[in-house]
């Protein structure tokens, strides 16, 4: 599980518990500007797993994983988190959070984000990458995740054809293994993106370098 976050644990200084409502339109990050795209921090920057590119550069010696602001493309509207992964070997990843502007009750709600991959990633249907998404609630952070899902270039096995928006989700209410018991969805501080090339078994060749766009942080 990715470290605890840093400073601004509280979300905005002395603001209470915010319902749903809150949001406007069931959003919390659109990358409309840049300021969204500095919001996605590496959820665990002192991690020692060479295998975490959002820290460390690939084996090879190139760079890590780089996050900017594209205003040409989104969804539903123009602007988006374009990802540049410089994956080149199975069981990396890359984990982004984002700190809520306030604390957020989605006990009843399914937490959701669009992802495109442009070009790249793991590209044998039978030893896919993965995403899950997540959220921490409470004072300690209580962690809860869910479940993985398939991230496969190569139609039919998948709709994740490159150039396709997919939406991903996580019901806050059925949380997958790993995921801590005193985890509370009704007071959620943080959520998250967990990407990785998968672990690659039978693969018939490795990951290549892959270019994604993450859009409309939120739920439903």
């Amino acid at each position: 599980m990715p470290g605890d976050a840093g400073g601004g644990s509280t979300g905005a200084a002395g603001a209470p518990p915010a319902n749903d409502a809150s949001i406007s339109g069931g959003y919390f990050f659109t990358f409309a500007t840049a300021a969204d795209v500095a919001a996605a921090a590496i959820s665990n920057p002192s991690d020692t797993d060479k295998n975490d590119l959002s820290v460390f550069a690939a084996a090879d010696g190139g760079p890590r994983a780089i996050t900017s602001l594209d205003t040409t493309t989104g969804d539903p509207t123009p602007g988006s988190m374009e990802l540049q992964l410089p994956c080149n070997a199975y069981g990396q990843f890359v984990d982004y959070q984002f700190i809520l502007p306030v604390i957020t009750d989605l006990g009843e709600k399914t937490l959701s984000v669009m992802i495109r991959l442009d070009s790249g990633f793991s590209p044998d249907p039978s030893a896919p990458g993965s995403v899950y998404l997540y959220a921490k609630s409470g004072d300690n952070w209580d962690w809860a995740q869910g479940s993985a899902q398939s991230i496969v270039p190569t139609p039919p096995t998948s709709p994740t054809s490159p150039g396709q928006w997919i939406k991903y989700t996580f019901p806050m209410a059925s949380p997958a293994s790993g995921s801590t018991a005193m985890f509370d969805p009704g007071y959620v501080k943080a959520v998250g993106i967990h990407l990785t090339t998968g672990a690659g078994t039978g693969a018939s060749g490795p990951p290549t370098p892959a270019v994604f766009h993450i859009d409309s942080v939120g739920y439903q």
